[in-house]
């Protein structure tokens, strides 16, 4: 039987998938911009030169056009890896042109030896809260790597996919940041995650 939590949470990711399926076309392009360039100017800022990225699902923010940049200026992209369904994500440094179908449909790096994860992870998911947590698709991915990672966890959502708050368990993390085409929230550690 399913708590009260996993109850809401299920219902919350069908609404998302609803709404992300609403979302024109034309707002996707022009946020999508306005994120590529909100997040280029904070990892330049923070002197970052290894970012952890992602390959997007279906309705996540595309974020191609700035791994071009960030390959061009030099810098290292780490991709996510599904080893085991009950593992963390195994990052690996790798280019775009590199990239295999993976688990999911996913693009992924071929395999090959886990790598140190980088200063910075980029992280998708359906839905965000205004207070750090995400909602992701169930699969519990994304909480096992956040769970032992230290550095600078950064979700990347559209504005209309960010709520006051979504359904939560004891074991899901907090992102340090979450950007949107219209703003950038911080949360600093310890700061409302009770």
């Amino acid at each position: 039987m399913q708590s009260p939590t996993e109850r809401a949470k299920r219902l919350w990711r069908r609404a998302a998938r609803t709404l992300r399926a609403l979302l024109p076309e034309a707002y996707r392009r022009e946020a999508e911009a306005a994120i590529v360039c909100n997040l280029r100017a904070l990892i330049a800022a923070a002197g970052v030169r290894e970012i952890g990225v992602y390959a997007p699902l279906p309705g996540e923010v595309d974020l191609s056009a700035l791994y071009r940049v960030w390959e061009e200026e030099g810098k290292t992209l780490f991709w996510p890896r599904v080893e085991r369904p009950d593992a963390p994500l195994a990052y690996r440094p790798a280019r775009r042109s590199e990239l295999v179908p993976g688990a999911y449909g996913v693009w992924e790096p071929p395999p090959g030896p886990p790598a140190a994860l980088p200063e910075v992870l980029l992280v998708p998911g359906l839905l965000f809260s205004r207070t750090g947590y995400r909602l992701g698709y169930g699969g519990g991915y994304y909480d096992r790597t956040l769970s032992a990672y230290s550095g600078r966890a950064i979700g990347v959502s559209f504005a209309a996919l960010l709520f006051a708050d979504v359904p939560r368990d004891p074991w899901d993390v907090p992102l340090r940041e979450i950007v949107t085409e219209r703003e950038t929230l911080s949360f600093p550690r310890g700061a409302n995650f009770c």
